[in-house]
């Protein structure tokens, strides 16, 4: 692998580029995605800052152009306006590399200091308050997305980052979608462990990411409920949260469905009768992950506001028993709300203060 590195680096054509990225300021190997064809490096630049490298080894339909539409998007959005820092710097070269006599574009990548989502998960599981933070941001993450109409094609554990302050950090924007690129088809579906089983090439627009944005968020809400969940439903090495893409598929001999659906506490129930519907929901039909859906606080007790745009709400007139206790008297504050109606034929569930 170090041959490997080596001969990437110095087949770098851009002048500026081969000074950043000097081979005997190579650190490590990082990735070789056989699936997606594309290499990832993680280098030091001559000037001492790290970066994520970049190498397309197949070829990606307009890949200039996205970039273009994407950078151009992307450069629009001020920070202070993001719940978080979660924007990555980049820069595409068109003709950044040579191979084989032709010249191929790479990318280059602020690097997101922290750890990706499962190996936080792994070693923090039991903190709940940290795991009720981490949930907190995403659902602050995805509501950046949709407010700017944007959406990142492939939300998954590699692409997440928790950074040291428990903020979120995304890369790999290959598959970003922005206004600019509508009409287009995605470059891929995104990592089969966090996508709808019904998504295809040809879904394309600011709602890409909503299931994923629910499948994320809801198993870490679970995580809050139940911090046992990981170590029962995730495998070791598996590359997925509490569900995988055979339970996504068919929820009916899920291996690991029965778990959450079976689950004494009725909120990760409840949860799982969602999630469960939401994957024979057409793509375009799957509610957003709306900012308004946050509780507080929202460690052990049940955060999910499944309504569409425009959809009545109603209320029950009480709240079940598992909710006091978790509370607050302040009447400012969000109900609790989960709506059934469009998914599995139930009638929406509310209960206010």
């Amino acid at each position: 692998m170090p041959r490997l590195c080596r001969t990437l680096v110095s087949a770098l054509t851009d002048p500026v580029c081969r000074l950043r990225l000097s081979s005997r300021h190579l650190l490590e190997f990082l990735s070789l995605y056989p699936a997606t064809m594309r290499l990832s490096f993680s280098l030091t630049r001559a000037d001492g800052h790290r970066v994520a490298v970049k190498c397309f080894t197949r070829h990606i339909e307009d890949l200039d152009r996205r970039y273009v539409g994407i950078d151009a998007h992307l450069s629009t959005i001020s920070e202070n306006r993001l719940s978080q820092p979660w924007k990555m710097g980049f820069e595409y070269l068109r003709d950044g590399i040579l191979v084989n006599g032709t010249r191929r574009p790479i990318l280059i990548m602020e690097w997101a200091d922290g750890i990706d989502l499962i190996s936080w998960i792994n070693a923090n599981v039991e903190n709940i308050d940290a795991v009720t933070a981490v949930a907190r941001r995403f659902a602050d993450l995805a509501d950046d997305l949709q407010t700017m109409g944007i959406a990142h094609g492939d939300l998954q554990h590699g692409n997440i980052i928790v950074a040291p302050d428990l903020s979120l950090r995304l890369v790999d924007y290959d598959g970003l979608y922005v206004p600019s690129l509508a009409g287009y088809d995605a470059v891929e579906v995104g990592h089969r462990n966090y996508q709808s089983p019904l998504r295809r090439i040809s879904h394309f627009g600011p709602h890409l990411d909503r299931f994923s944005n629910w499948l994320i968020y809801s198993s870490l809400v679970c995580l809050t409920v139940d911090p046992r969940l990981w170590g029962q439903l995730h495998e070791p090495d598996g590359e997925y949260l509490l569900l995988a893409s055979e339970d996504l598929r068919d929820p009916a001999n899920s291996p690991r469905f029965p778990a959450l659906l079976q689950h004494p506490d009725e909120r990760i129930r409840i949860i799982a009768q969602a999630v469960t519907s939401l994957t024979g929901m057409p793509i375009e039909a799957i509610p957003s992950l709306e900012r308004s859906a946050l509780l507080k606080p929202m460690a052990r007790s049940l955060d999910l506001k499944l309504v569409s745009s425009g959809e009545a709400v109603q209320s029950s007139g009480s709240r079940p028993q598992w909710l006091d206790g978790h509370m607050s008297s302040d009447r400012d504050n969000v109900f609790f709300c989960i709506s059934l109606t469009s998914m599995a034929g139930d009638a929406t569930r509310c209960w206010p203060h």
